[in-house]
């Protein structure tokens, strides 16, 4: 049940990620694959891919600009390098 939940977050989390900072269109969709993987400890900083092909987590500046940190295949963690200020919101996006 866990394990589902999280992996509905992920999900919501890729497909919302414009809305929440303002955008008015999502440039891409989660991969089919979204629904079965998982991403855990996702914050301000990092985003741990359990078990997905590849996840990259963000910062979003004020003003929209998005910072990305390395992607991360599965088992692995896509941190952010540097501290960036006036983050207004943060989250991931699956890539391949």
């Amino acid at each position: 049940m866990l394990h589902k939940k999280i992996a509905t977050l992920g999900l919501a989390v890729a497909l919302t990620a414009g809305a929440l900072t303002g955008a008015t269109t999502l440039t891409s969709a989660a991969p089919a694959e979204a629904a079965s993987c998982r991403v855990r400890d996702v914050g301000i900083w990092s985003a741990h891919n359990v078990s997905c092909t590849g996840v990259q987590h963000f910062d979003v500046i004020r003003g929209g600009a998005r910072k990305y940190a390395p992607r991360a295949r599965a088992g692995h963690t896509s941190k952010q390098a540097v501290c960036w200020a006036n983050v207004t919101n943060y989250g991931f996006r699956y890539v391949v």
